[in-house]
């Protein structure tokens, strides 16, 4: 009873329950997005497929500016705001409006989805320096959860064949959205940060994100080994029903198992990434492992049969590993290298290099594919290396760096910005140990 009390707690964070909420409906619609646009408001294919390349553009350019717009409001009301904006536009989305009102609310909805996460992530952040990964990674847990189960009730949708079914997926995300900002508001969990409440120097004011090059290169390398979300959902897919005989049984299977894995072990397997040199460790497990992973892939080309299908279980196996360290080793490292009074707009550009990995990847998983024999698999392998390699070392310096300002390791008010080793801000008295005091989002 007392472990089941605790878990509760610990699961029962705003943050978490908001996040599986929303998960929820955002699950069930996605099952159902492409039919809700072409059968329900009767969006031509290509047209919809434009329309959502241009709401990922744009998108894409107001991540940034909105996590600036979250520093002045707070990263409570602005996710409020995202969960409110996105319950509009889907309503308005079922009364079939003309197709450049849709093309508006698609930009309304993906940006709101896009800028949710780091805004998540900020709120998160504001709790405890050594719970904020753990809250994290059971985030993660429940919105994988979340999601699962949204995708059978739309499956369940599809099922009937109705025009319904699909208004009342629609009408559930609605109400999943209107829920977890409700959920936000109604219990806030953490009381006001008095460093966002501080008045930046000048020298602070006119710094510039892109001049942190620590930062900057930690979304970069981040970036790179989070490829194993497009090698799970494209690469693996893809390599198995071209270039092998495995049967296609096989690839619902393994989203199925990595699914289950991650509920399972995500936030055992975050510990120790709280801090820089701890995250770098978890990212260069990460690059190590998905290495592994990408090398048994390429072996699949010269193994036929059950030997085969046994690689790509160790594979598999491999890959979630991967997964979960190169998650915990982000989140960690992203709260450790941005000031604690400005997470709103670092985690926003470090949104950045996910959807900047997640443009380029098809392409470069269709190389890897199309390279003769296991070559392509074998140079991803490579590259993989290499940056699990650069994340451990660099980290280890920063972290070094760190300790001679003499303010501890990971010290977020006061070593976080470096711009080409100097130090562009002044000491923020009461934040050493990683973690600004516990704040709201607003």
């Amino acid at each position: 009873m007392p472990r089941a009390a605790s878990a509760l707690r610990r699961y029962g964070s705003p943050v978490v329950v908001a996040a599986l909420v929303d998960s929820l409906g955002s699950g069930a619609y996605l099952g159902v997005s492409v039919v809700v646009l072409t059968r329900f408001v009767g969006l031509p294919n290509l047209m919809v497929g434009g329309f959502l390349s241009a709401a990922g553009v744009v998108a894409f350019l107001l991540l940034v500016p909105l996590g600036l717009l979250a520093e002045r409001i707070g990263a409570r009301p602005m996710l409020v705001g995202l969960h409110a904006a996105r319950a509009l536009a889907y309503a308005l989305l079922l009364l079939r409006p003309p197709e450049a009102v849709v093309l508006v609310l698609l930009c309304v909805i993906t940006a709101g989805e896009r800028s949710a996460i780091p805004m998540l992530q900020t709120l998160a952040g504001q709790l405890d320096a050594a719970s904020r990964v753990a809250t994290m990674a059971r985030v993660r847990v429940t919105q994988n959860a979340g999601m699962s189960a949204g995708a059978g009730l739309a499956a369940l949708a599809l099922a009937v064949h109705s025009t319904n079914g699909l208004v009342t997926i629609v009408v559930g995300n609605i109400v999943s959205y209107l829920g977890a900002g409700t959920l936000l508001l109604r219990r806030p969990g953490v009381a006001a940060d008095p460093a966002a409440a501080r008045p930046a120097p000048a020298r602070t004011r006119r710094f510039t994100l892109l001049h942190d090059r620590r930062f900057v290169t930690a979304t970069a390398l981040c970036a790179v080994l989070g490829l194993h979300a497009p090698v799970l959902t494209i690469g693996i897919p893809l390599w198995i029903t071209t270039r092998t005989t495995l049967p296609s049984w096989v690839l619902p299977a393994l989203v199925v198992g990595n699914t289950a894995t991650v509920v399972l072990l995500q936030v055992r397997l975050s510990k120790g990434a709280d801090r820089t040199r701890g995250a770098g460790r978890a990212l260069g497990q990460s690059g190590a492992l998905l290495a592994v992973a990408a090398v048994l892939l390429g072996c699949m080309a010269v193994v036929p049969g059950g030997a085969g299908l046994a690689l790509l279980a160790v594979a598999v196996v491999a890959h979630a590993g991967a997964e979960m360290r190169q998650q915990a080793g982000a989140w960690g490292l992203s709260y450790a290298l941005s000031p604690a009074d400005r997470h709103a707009r670092y985690l926003s550009f470090f949104s950045l290099g996910s959807v900047a990995r997640n443009a380029v990847a098809p392409l470069l998983l269709t190389a890897v594919i199309a390279a003769p024999g296991a070559w392509g698999w074998l140079a991803l392998a490579l590259g993989l290396a290499t940056a699990s390699v650069l994340a451990v070392r660099l980290t280890t310096r920063w972290s070094g760096e760190e300790r001679t300002m003499g303010a501890g390791p990971d010290a977020a008010g006061e070593a976080n910005e470096y711009a080409g080793g100097r130090r562009t801000t002044a000491p923020s008295a009461g934040t050493g140990g990683g973690a600004g005091a516990p704040g709201t989002a607003g």
